[in-house]
């Protein structure tokens, strides 16, 4: 059952409520208590005030309390849904990367190779023609193709950094990292990945106790 209709106040209704809560509110300048008479006046327009106050708040309830418990509902199950999606792009991610690795690294021992035999080529062409003998144009040997040219993983490379000997940093690293230390929840070192940063963005990528480097990461469109 669509319960949409029940839960929205219409425009029309809402300029209603506003009418008569404007008319309540232009009331609350003008008694003055002096005997009984005013006073049952006024106990009367507290009345009132509420009724409208808790009126306005039923009407409020009726339309958030369904959309709060659907939010609450919705962000439980992202929160626990989520885990293992993941679990899932990090293991395929690493899998695809240490692929690439390994492909790289195929592709640099086989050119390598290709490169060793072309030379071997041309020393038993080069020996035949100091000879005399009739010598042919040696057969072109194609490189083994770059993994630019056939994967289709988008990558980029990012800047990472670790501590790797906490006796050589400087003063400005030290001071930014206790004061990351003082702060129970500053858990990235947030203050000193920003110096380290801005060393980085200045072109500064050796620092004592530091090691700086590249790191390839998949990015997913």
């Amino acid at each position: 059952m669509d319960t949409s209709k029940e839960t929205i106040l219409s425009g029309k209704e809402i300029a209603v409520i506003e009418k008569k809560n404007k008319s309540l509110i232009s009331k609350s300048n003008k008694y003055e208590i002096l005997n009984q008479a005013e006073a049952d006046k006024v106990n009367g327009y507290l009345r009132d005030l509420k009724i409208a106050l808790d009126d306005m708040e039923a009407k409020r309830l009726k339309i958030t309390r369904p959309i709060n418990k659907g939010l609450t509902e919705l962000n439980e199950m992202y929160k626990n849904g989520k885990a293992p999606f993941l679990r899932a792009i990090d293991k395929y991610k690493g899998a695809v990367l240490d692929w690439r690795s390994r492909e790289n690294e195929r592709i640099r021992l086989e050119n390598e190779a290709i490169e060793r035999e072309k030379e071997r080529r041309l020393k038993i062409q080069e020996s035949h023609e100091k000879r005399g003998h009739e010598t042919k144009e040696l057969e072109k040997i194609p490189e083994a193709v770059s993994l630019k040219k056939t994967d289709s993983t988008k990558t980029a490379k990012v800047w990472k950094w670790d501590i790797s000997d906490l006796s050589k940093i400087k003063k400005k690293y030290a001071v930014a990292l206790k004061k990351d230390m003082m702060e129970r929840e500053q858990k990235d070192l947030k203050e000193l990945n920003k110096v380290i940063r801005e060393d980085i963005k200045n072109g500064v990528t050796e620092v004592p106790g530091f090691a700086i480097y590249q790191d390839e990461i998949i990015r997913i469109f």
